[in-house]
């Protein structure tokens, strides 16, 4: 009985032997996350960093031939239009991430900077990226964005783990069905749509009640300003153009602020990023956009209760923009359009003006909404949010 024992040890050993060499050479020639570059079919490769999570986007920035990044969370992944003149014609990368917070932010820039000849940042930031919460989020430490990245497990990941094998199989499958990805789903862009039986007003509760909660949590940490100083220094001493957005959430989430006692953080945070572009010598040379407010496309009027028909033009919700509003905000920072008044380019002389306009085009909009403002504040007492 010995021998037979052996003998069926031996061959159960080969062949697991063989089926993990045969599972790790079927993720190195799919490679949907295109980690190993000198390897994979290249058969896949329209198909491959079509995953949003930071892995893949991790890979995606070291393929060294990127002249523009954009940087940011959710907001400007969906938000901000691939197929832009400006983005089309150059070599574009969209890094943005869901829930980013501005240290891994600081991360990717560095990471992406050290393997690209980048030529011009656009980093768009919210005040929740500077607020105190976890230095790094969801897959951020599994990725070569974290500093303390370990080799040895990723590779072994990446060949034998099974999120790696479902992606390269899905990959497979969309090769065969003849996927042939968008511009806005390429690059790390991302094609949000709403379900046709979906309604904006019931959507934009849901999210509300969503930030509201999220937001009462948070206080602006003023130390993330240093990152920001960091990556201001960088750029203006490589000579990489760099443009700031602060991106344009709707009236009625940037309500939520008001709503639960955070106003002063907010403008003490604009003010921050205002005094680190003077305080380095570059303001008016760097622009910082403030394309938030109560007036303009942020003020776009909700449609009813109930119409599942109605499509607002510049808002999916509260919190996320369509690449309509994006490709105005784009068309603004880079001078692509002569006609477009959308946005305000900040610097400390009008910083204070620019402040008080936007509280009196919030006492205009509570005029006109008056409903709609006190549905925000129903939900900032629903959510507990009591203002501070």
């Amino acid at each position: 009985m010995q021998q037979p024992c052996k003998r069926f040890v031996k061959v159960w050993l080969l062949a697991t032997v063989a089926a993990l060499a045969g599972l790790a050479g079927f993720n190195v020639l799919v490679d949907p996350a295109g980690a190993y570059q000198g390897l994979h079919l290249h058969w896949f490769e329209p198909l491959r960093y079509l995953d949003h999570d930071r892995v893949h986007k991790a890979e995606m920035a070291r393929r060294g031939d990127w002249q523009v990044i954009i940087l940011g969370s959710s907001r400007s992944k969906a938000g901000l239009p691939a197929e832009h003149p400006f983005l089309a014609t150059n070599r574009t990368c969209n890094l943005s991430v869901d829930g980013a917070k501005f240290t891994e932010m600081a991360s990717i820039f560095d990471y992406t900077l050290q393997h690209n000849p980048v030529k011009h940042v656009i980093i768009c930031v919210d005040l929740h990226m500077f607020s105190q919460g976890p230095r790094w989020l969801l897959d951020f430490s599994d990725s070569r964005f974290n500093p303390g990245f370990d080799r040895f497990i990723y590779y072994c990941k990446q060949l034998l783990g099974r999120d790696s094998t479902e992606r390269a199989w899905e990959t497979v499958r969309r090769q065969l069905q003849g996927r042939h990805p968008t511009a806005q789903e390429s690059n790390g862009f991302y094609r949000h749509s709403l379900n046709a039986d979906t309604c904006q007003r019931e959507l934009f509760d849901r999210v509300l009640h969503l930030m509201a909660a999220g937001y009462r949590l948070r206080t602006f940490d003023p130390s993330y300003l240093e990152l920001f100083r960091q990556m201001v220094r960088v750029c203006r001493d490589r000579h990489i153009d760099l443009q700031v957005a602060i991106v344009p959430v709707h009236a009625l989430d940037l309500e939520l602020f008001y709503a639960i006692g955070r106003w002063p953080e907010f403008e003490q945070w604009k003010t921050g990023l205002a005094d680190v572009l003077a305080q380095e010598g570059v303001e008016g040379k760097v622009g910082l956009w403030d394309f938030t407010g109560y007036a303009g496309p942020p003020a776009e009027a909700v449609p009813p209760a109930g119409d599942a028909a109605s499509r607002m033009r510049f808002y999916f919700e509260s919190s996320h923009f369509t690449p309509v509003l994006g490709g105005l905000m784009l068309d603004a920072m880079l001078g692509g359009s002569s006609t477009n008044q959308f946005g305000f380019k900040l610097d400390r002389s009008h910083l204070k003006t620019h402040l008080a306009r936007i509280l009196e085009d919030r006492i205009d909009y509570a005029r006109t909404n008056a409903a709609d403002i006190q549905w925000v504040k129903r939900i900032v007492t629903e959510v507990g949010a009591k203002p501070k």
